[in-house]
């Protein structure tokens, strides 16, 4: 887990992440330099996790072969239904998301998003579902 994530992790939330964006901002500001902010709700991206991505980006991190078969194949062929109190719906097949409620879901996901951090570098701060990336810019601000 990156030291840029504030979520699923102990002692760090969102407190802790608006706490290290406004530090960081104010330091660029400061320095007299422009700051971009990007800020994007990832709510739903547990929903969305496609596990050949993930499979590809777990195998580049070095995890065995044989695990990451095993990892690859709880995502597949699962099928689900929605029951509200007695409706019930047809069972069918999900071919995207990250098991929710799981132990093993947000470190899935956690991998999924891991790449980010090489992207957004030089500095950025990610709070899971809620992600703000910031990035100084080059160049100082034009006092009037």
């Amino acid at each position: 887990m990156g030291s840029f994530q504030h979520g699923f992790r102990s002692g760090h939330g969102t407190d802790t992440a608006l706490s290290t964006l406004v530090s960081k901002i104010s330091d660029e500001v400061v320095s007299k330099k422009k700051v971009l902010c990007y800020s994007a709700d990832l709510t739903n991206a547990f929903d969305l996790l496609q596990k050949e991505i993930l499979a590809d980006i777990l195998i580049k991190k070095g995890i065995e072969p044989g695990l990451t078969r095993l990892i690859f194949n709880y995502l597949a062929d699962r099928q689900g239904y929605v029951q509200i109190g007695n409706f019930r719906s047809c069972v069918r097949w999900i071919d995207l998301g990250c098991v929710q409620g799981s132990i093993l879901g947000p470190f899935l996901f956690n991998g999924y998003t891991s790449e980010l951090e090489k992207v957004v570098s030089p500095w950025h701060v990610v709070y899971r579902m809620r992600m703000t990336l910031t990035s100084p810019l080059l160049g100082k601000m034009n006092r009037s």
